[in-house]
This record gives structure tokens, sequence and C-alpha cells, in this order.
């Protein structure tokens, strides 16, 4: 479970610290001490190669579709298509999102304004005494959330859940 208490630790510290970043190299040599000491390998990014099938913009916003079989991604970027040559429709990409931008919902119905809702199963739940890394599998790719561990008993999840992933498209970054 060292790997939910490294996104409990760099959250809190990195949330807590001043505006003016007058704390952020202590922070920074504090964290890496933590990790040497502890031997954990900070990876809370989600990674997914996907097709880029849609690009919609309006002045500096767009709005970037990609698929991964049936499923597919929204990200809103900020920046001009001028800017982006690499971004085509038609090639693929890399979609990336922390796991700790992934909400779940269980029994999950009805509208609402994320994006980004996946349907997946719980494949393992590492319960740590505050942070959870819950990793989900659909029919052709797999991801993480770390969500708190009160909330993984407030909705009862076990492994074999069918929950819903739910990501907003301004927390991912192709």
């Amino acid at each position: 479970m060292q790997h939910a208490n490294f996104l409990y630790l760099r959250n809190t510290v990195f949330r807590d610290a001043p505006k003016n970043g007058s704390y952020s190299f202590t922070i920074f040599t504090h964290i890496i001490i933590w990790l040497w000491q502890h031997s954990v390998e900070p990876s809370d990014m989600n990674k997914l190669l996907a097709q880029r099938t849609q690009i919609q913009q309006s002045d500096s916003i767009m709005l970037v579709d990609a698929q991964i079989d049936n499923q597919v991604f929204s990200a809103l970027l900020t920046d001009s298509l001028q800017n982006m040559q690499w971004l085509t429709v038609g090639a693929q990409v890399d979609l990336l999102f922390k796991e700790t931008e992934v909400s779940i919902a269980k029994n999950f119905s009805g509208l609402i304004s994320f994006r980004n809702k996946i349907e997946a199963r719980i494949a393992h739940i590492d319960s740590g005494t505050l942070l959870s890394i819950i990793r989900l599998q659909t029919d052709t790719f797999s991801f993480n959330s770390a969500i708190t561990s009160r909330a993984v008993a407030q909705l009862q999840l076990q492994v074999g859940d069918v929950v819903t992933a739910l990501i907003k498209a301004n927390e991912v970054a192709i």
C-alpha cells in the first residue's frame, strides 16, 4: 500500500504548500527521500493508447475525442490547432490521466456532465488506511483509480463488481 500512501503524501504536501513555492524544493527533497526509503515508484498516471476520431475547436479551446475499441474518451485542451500540427484525426495518441482524477460510481444511472464514463469490472483493490487503489478492467484495457478508503467502504466495493469510472474531459491529457 506504499503507492497510495505516496499519493496521499504528495497531494497533501503540495496542496498545503504556500502559493509562492517557497517550500517546493524542501517538499520535493522530502518526497524523493521518502520514495527512496520505501522503494516506491510514483506511477500514478494512467496511460492508454487510443485513436483520435474527432476534433472540435472554438478559439483556443479544443475538444478532442479518441477511441479505444468502442470506448470514446474526450480531452479538453487549451491551445490552437496551429500550434498542434501533430493533432490529426486518425492518428494514434496516448491518453494520460491521474489515478486521483478517476471517480467511481456503483449502480450509476442518469445523466451527468462527465464526458468520460467507462463501465469496468473491479480486478483488484489495494486498501490503505486513507487511500485505496482500485484496478479497473474493461474488455480491452485496464486502468487505476485512487479513492479514499472510506469511499471504498461506503460503496461496499468488492473485486468483481461492475462500476462506472468517471473522468472529466479537462483531466485527460494527450
